[in-house]
């Protein structure tokens, strides 16, 4: 009860705390996660508020928590906290490439891992591919090489195709990185 307290008490009602903890709150959310997930039961659903917050950054760190966790090579999170992870999903879709760009990253884990995530991770980062952003589009294209030279069978077409279409794009840094890597 004391963790949980002190987590929605940070989470939450963003009371600050004196500890050195609170600096170093989504290290300390993924260790326990580690360690006994039955430990976050209440805390990983108020992790969806900070998904939405208007602070690029919090935003970042908590995509960046909740990719980890998500991803993991054993996670069912993505299957046990469903409302948590269709608002991760949305982040593909953030207004900051920053946070878009960390959605990306971690795509290459999911198809990799996680069968049952494959088709609509391969979705977000086929969109990607087409960003507006020049370094989305690179880290898409970077990925879905990435997992292509690691187990090709991983790869749909569609991604494949979406790699070729970069070999076309208009910034000569995306272009080179399609073409090296197809």
């Amino acid at each position: 009860p004391y963790i949980q307290t002190f987590f929605t008490n940070v989470l939450v009602i963003e009371e600050t705390s004196e500890s050195e903890l609170s600096n170093q709150l989504y290290e300390l959310i993924h260790a326990l996660y580690n360690i006994d997930s039955s430990i976050l039961l209440s805390v990983l659903p108020q992790l969806e508020i900070k998904l939405k917050t208007t602070d690029i950054q919090e935003r970042l760190e908590v995509t960046r928590l909740l990719a980890r966790m998500f991803s993991a090579k054993d996670s069912n999170l993505f299957i046990e906290y469903k409302p948590l992870w269709y608002c991760f999903l949305g982040r593909y879709q953030d207004v900051s490439p920053l946070v878009r760009s960390e959605c990306v990253k971690f795509s290459k884990y999911f198809i990799v891992y996680h069968e049952l995530t494959t088709e609509v991770i391969s979705e977000k980062l086929l969109e990607r591919s087409q960003d507006m952003d020049e370094k989305v589009r690179l880290e898409a294209v970077k990925t879905i090489c990435e997992i292509a030279s690691e187990n090709l069978t991983c790869v749909s077409n569609k991604l494949l195709l979406g790699v070729q279409e970069r070999m076309r794009d208009k910034k000569w840094i995306v272009r080179k990185e399609a073409m090296t890597n197809l």
